[in-house]
């Protein structure tokens, strides 16, 4: 993620396209590791793809003092009840919350994929992601993911000490590992919808940026309904009136809109 704004942001080869100001921040050395190409792509949509798949996310801070925006990674938190840390617990029975709203779907839901790389016919490089599910309980889709390739480029030295460049085949291994990337992409994107919408009261036991924030695993309880869930706050809504402050965190997957079920379409 900072490779790709580094190489199209701030020292990009069209030098028109770089953003002046723009920094990346501490590396924070995370463990996690991702296969993945992309060509002529989006940054930001990159960008969310991967965190998607990587729970980490991203920022890009205002420095207003040295004029700067720095672009960090971070993790979310889990405060959960069954984290390793103080839990940060949302039900309206503990009146921390004021008003709560509840979605669910499985409109869109699929759980297996078949993902189809560079190749033609019989020749064509196919890797799947399979889950436990069977019969009526799979939901698959296929991902024709033919803009991966296969091949990669590298610098050859010749006997002159010359450096050239040729392109050589990707191992199979490591070709699969890309179309995975790519497949557990769109399983994310097809997930169940389970959201929560609350208005959090600013008077109750959980503060905002202190006992909670955005990116954090909370647990959500709400008795009436007969629901408790481990869920990630995905969204935080701050408004402000009359000197008073709300927050509405979102807690749990976007529910998507039409215009983000017709850019799956698309992809």
């Amino acid at each position: 993620m900072r490779k790709l704004v580094e190489d199209n942001c701030i020292n990009p080869s069209n030098i028109n396209r770089k953003i002046k100001n723009l920094e990346l921040g501490l590396y924070n050395n995370f463990k996690e590791i991702i296969e993945y190409q992309n060509s002529y792509g989006y940054i930001l949509n990159c960008l969310e793809n991967i965190s998607k798949t990587s729970d980490i996310g991203f920022v890009n801070r205002l420095d207003i003092k040295n004029k700067k925006i720095i672009f960090e990674l971070y993790k979310g938190a889990n405060r959960t009840v069954n984290g390793d840390i103080a839990p940060c617990i949302f039900s309206r029975d503990f009146e921390n919350i004021l008003e709560q709203g509840y979605f669910e779907s499985n409109n869109n839901y699929k759980n297996t994929c078949l993902i189809a790389g560079c190749g033609e016919g019989l020749e064509r490089k196919i890797t799947s992601i399979e889950t436990n599910k069977i019969g009526l309980d799979r939901y698959e889709m296929y991902i024709d993911a033919r803009d991966i390739q296969d091949t990669k480029e590298v610098e050859k030295e010749d006997n002159d000490g010359n450096i050239t460049t040729e392109q050589i085949p990707i191992p199979l291994e490591e070709y699969n590992k890309l179309l995975t990337q790519r497949g557990q992409e769109k399983l994310k994107e097809r997930k169940e919808i389970e959201t929560f919408e609350s208005t959090v009261n600013s008077n109750g036991n959980n503060v905002y940026k202190v006992d909670y924030d955005l990116g954090d695993m909370v647990t959500v309880v709400d008795k009436k309904w007969g629901i408790k869930v481990d869920s990630r706050i995905t969204e935080i809504a701050e408004i402000y009136e009359n000197e008073n402050i709300s927050v509405i965190p979102v807690f749990g997957n976007n529910i998507p809109t039409l215009l983000d079920k017709i850019k799956q379409k698309i992809s």
